[in-house]
């Protein structure tokens, strides 16, 4: 182990008066001899108390004024060996010893130091008790991670039966075990329905035990129990504070107690549990502890100690010097505090000292650059070796200045002050007074100081002629006598982004009016802006303010052009610009001389756009008439109720619908036309079908062809041929194909094999409307002949060629058997032997 502690110069002064309580103890009823003893005791040490600060000439409302804490070094060190520490968190004091407790939670024992930690006197972990050795508990609420369930507690009452001994909370078996000042186990206290969130001795020895915080009723109680200080501490009373609770109890002379509230932040209660005050601290308390003596409260902040005065109040000084703290105590006969340091396994040791008296007061004489900060220092007695002044723009502060006159070392009150220079227009700075003797040095507060504007009189107009591009902002300014100069700046959002031109406003004195003119703004948006003043100590803003353009009629250049048109529709393309409002556009179509006024009008689905840049809008007019000229127009919407003048508006979806009697309604924005024009539908096609010659005519062989156009529609077609007999010829379909829709004529063929030599032939190509060949809907050409070549068969040709039956073709959508090209190879005929011998001749 090492020993860090700091030693103090022997002529260092002593006293006695600063150790004691502002207000004496309280005398509560004791049992027996014990209890008419300590009563004796307290009266005594009442009188000596009044004795030794009337020797002194020291009020009782002012004993502890002009004591600090200064680090004094620290003990132990990172491990697991005797006199090292890991993770130490709850610590507690042996007044009558000096003896200080340390419960060495990382390695789950308890261990004590002589006062100076510079000797391990020994070491106990549980071991003996019901439960065993100490162990951590199984789970923890989050309020438990604000500070350390690993707390201990020593009685100091001479004149309780349990004096000097030691109280350790199990977290693991949420018990507390008792042991003698020697780490021997005495005996337990159990039977807790919740973890055990602190323990603490008062005064006349009794324990009073913290238990975590739980909802009862929409109230977050917290339960506190108070044991009697016998040998088997018997249970004295139950209080049920509200609020929630973090690990930490401490109780003063007047037994009120000061519990750690979930936050974490101190509270304080009266022993009955009423709510008194809660203490100003940073929020993150780990730990809190209470004077016996002075009834001073501190609070362990983790990387500092925050010192209270007597009862809680007031805050006397911020002790720094403590890093990742999770417990803090203090010896009420010598005033020397400690406080664990869980990272880095150590004991920190403060002593308290005399230090001088400090008070930072208000600054005065501030001007732009140049402030006087001003105390008060009182020496207490003791020569004060330096007096300076810290200022900057943080609470780390950063910059110094001697206080002038220097302190001296009287017993009263000097006032002193500093001139500082340098400081920026329009800027807060903190500062506070410092001074220091042998002992150590002595923070006054905090306090603040803001230096006037650069410029003066800086203040926002407001925005005029306004239009949907265009307004004129203004505001003023007083240079007082020091050149400036100013700007504009202006945008969508409170952070800007554009600026005007910088101009001079000179330097004369009172309010200057001052304008600027924008340009190149958006239609129906809020604007932002502010005047900016500057001159030679800095720049200075003024004061938010916004206007809103109103909202523009659609812009539209000329009617939309014709894309294409059929017989019964039309496509038609238009180009508009919002102008960054809600706007609804169509186009209307008629068979009217104009669309304006035609009662038959038609228009297009409205569709709606808000963006501010030209968009196009292809549309399809539909139902039209066939060979009919139809006038039409793009029409384009954006009107807006934008307030009602003389009554309450009716809103919808954030946007006013409508406006209350008397109300009437203010609209912005405009309904706009295109010029008109027009266009022409097309004819009705029929479809229609043309019989070719034939070709590569054979004794058994031809082809045959033929042209049909479907006039744009789903069609199938089919060649029929039979034996020619003049208008008795019967015909027989002998090939078919489909057709998609073409606009236009198809030539098609069909190769013929198996015919008969020397026989005329009637041919002829007909299309059906629709997928299936339906003869009911076909067109039919006009039939073409041929001759096979050669000598006819000695058998007669039956008089009619059989017929070929019609097939039934439906086509699959979107399948390629829509398609037909006249480029397809032709189908062939082909028959049978015996049909041949039909057309034999005898």
């Amino acid at each position: 182990m090492t020993a860090e502690r700091k030693t103090f110069p022997t002529e260092r002064k002593t006293f006695p008066s600063m150790t004691v309580a502002t207000r004496l103890p309280a005398l509560r009823p004791r049992h027996g001899q014990a209890g008419r003893a300590a009563r004796a005791r307290a009266l005594g040490a009442a009188a000596c108390v009044l004795g030794v600060l009337a020797s002194l000439g020291v009020g009782v409302g002012a004993a502890w004024a002009g004591t600090g804490y200064v680090a004094a070094g620290t003990f132990g060190s990172s491990g697991s060996g005797a006199g090292q520490l890991h993770e130490p968190a709850g610590i507690a004091v042996d007044e009558a010893t000096g003896d200080v407790y340390v419960y060495d939670a990382g390695n789950l024992r308890v261990q004590w130091f002589n006062a100076a930690g510079t000797t391990v006197e020994g070491q106990f972990d549980g071991a003996g008790s019901p439960s065993g050795a100490f162990t951590t508990s199984a789970s923890v609420s989050e309020e438990a991670t604000h500070g350390s369930l690993f707390d201990i507690a020593v009685d100091n009452d001479l004149a309780s039966p349990s004096h000097g001994d030691v109280y350790v909370v199990d977290p693991g078996h949420n018990v507390i075990d008792k042991f003698s000042a020697a780490g021997a186990y005495l005996s337990q206290i159990a039977g807790f329905a919740l973890p055990v969130f602190g323990v603490a001795v008062d005064t006349h020895g009794d324990v009073w035990v913290a238990e975590e915080g739980t909802e009862e009723n929409g109230n977050n109680i917290g339960p506190v129990r108070e044991y009697d200080n016998s040998a088997a501490n018997q249970p004295i009373k139950e209080i049920r504070p509200e609020k929630k609770r973090s690990p930490g109890i401490a109780v003063d002379s007047e037994d009120d107690l000061y519990l750690l509230r979930g936050e974490p932040q101190p509270v304080k209660f009266a022993p009955d549990g009423t709510l008194l005050e809660e203490l100003p601290t940073c929020g993150c308390v780990t730990a809190l502890a209470a004077n016996p003596s002075s009834n001073e409260i501190l609070l362990d902040e983790g990387s500092s100690i925050a010192r209270f005065g007597p009862l809680g109040s007031p805050l006397l000084e911020t002790i720094e010097g403590v890093s990742g703290s999770y417990g803090v105590a203090v010896n009420g006969a010598s005033g020397v505090m400690y406080a664990t340091q869980r990272q880095a396994g150590t004991v920190a040791i403060f002593d308290l000292v005399h230090l001088p008296e400090t008070s930072t007061g208000p600054a005065s004489e501030v001007t732009r650059t140049t402030a006087k900060l001003e105390g008060e220092v009182n020496p207490g007695g003791e020569p004060v070796t330096s007096c300076i002044f810290e200022y900057g723009l943080t609470t780390s502060y950063g910059q110094t200045a001697p206080c002038a006159p220097a302190p001296g070392s009287g017993s009263t009150p000097v006032a002193v002050s500093a001139t500082v220079s340098g400081l920026s227009a329009q800027s807060a700075y903190h500062y506070r007074i410092v001074a220091r003797n042998a002992n150590g040095s002595r923070y006054g507060q905090d306090r603040e100081l803001s230096t006037p504007v650069a410029v003066e009189g800086v203040e926002t107009g407001s925005a005029s002629q306004i239009t949907v591009t265009s307004a004129l902002l203004a505001g003023s300014l007083e240079p007082n006598g020091v050149d400036a100069h100013y700007f504009f700046e202006y945008g969508l959002a409170e952070n800007y982004g554009k600026t005007t031109t910088l101009v001079d406003a000179g330097a004369a004195g009172g309010p200057m009016p001052l304008s600027s003119q924008l340009g190149g703004l958006t239609p129906n948006e809020v604007y932002h802006f502010r005047l900016v003043g500057e001159n030679a100590y800095g720049i200075t803003d003024g004061q938010d303010n916004s206007f809103k353009t109103p909202i523009a009629a659609p812009a539209l250049s000329s009617p939309p052009s014709v894309v294409s048109t059929g017989t019964t529709s039309a496509v038609l393309d238009g180009s508009l610009n919002p102008e960054h409002a809600r706007t609804g556009y169509r186009i209307q179509y008629a068979a009217c001389a104009t669309v304006e006024g035609c009662g038959n009008a038609q228009s297009t689905q409205v569709e709606f756009s808000q963006v501010y840049a030209t968009i196009q809008t292809l549309q399809e007019a539909t139902g039209l008439r066939p060979e009919t000229t139809y006038n039409y127009r793009l029409v384009a919407d954006n009107r807006q109720i934008v307030r009602c003048e003389g009554g309450a508006s009716i809103e919808e979806n954030g946007a006013i619908a409508g406006c209350k009697e008397p109300g009437t309604p203010v609209y912005e924005g405009g309904q706009v036309t295109s010029p008109e024009a027009t266009f022409t539908t097309g004819a009705v096609l029929q479809p229609s079908a043309s019989t070719g010659p034939a070709g590569a005519i054979g004794p058994t062989t031809a082809t045959i062809v033929g042209s049909v156009n479907p006039a744009g529609l789903p069609a199938t077609y089919s060649f029929e041929l039979g034996v020619y007999e003049g208008a008795e010829t019967r015909y027989g379909v002998v090939g078919t194909g489909q057709l998609s829709g073409q606009g236009e004529p198809v030539a098609e063929t069909l190769a013929l094999d198996g015919l008969q030599p020397g026989v005329t032939y009637a041919y002829r190509i007909a299309i059906h409307s629709g997928y299936i060949a339906n003869p009911q809907n076909a067109i039919t050409a006009a039939p073409a002949t041929f001759t096979t070549s050669g000598l006819p068969s000695l058998l007669p040709a039956p008089p009619t060629l059989a017929l070929l039956a019609v097939p039934s073709i439906r086509f699959p959508a979107g399948g390629k058997g829509l398609h037909h090209s006249h480029r397809r190879k032709p189908s062939r005929h082909r028959r049978s032997r015996k049909s041949h011998k039909r057309y034999r001749r005898k």
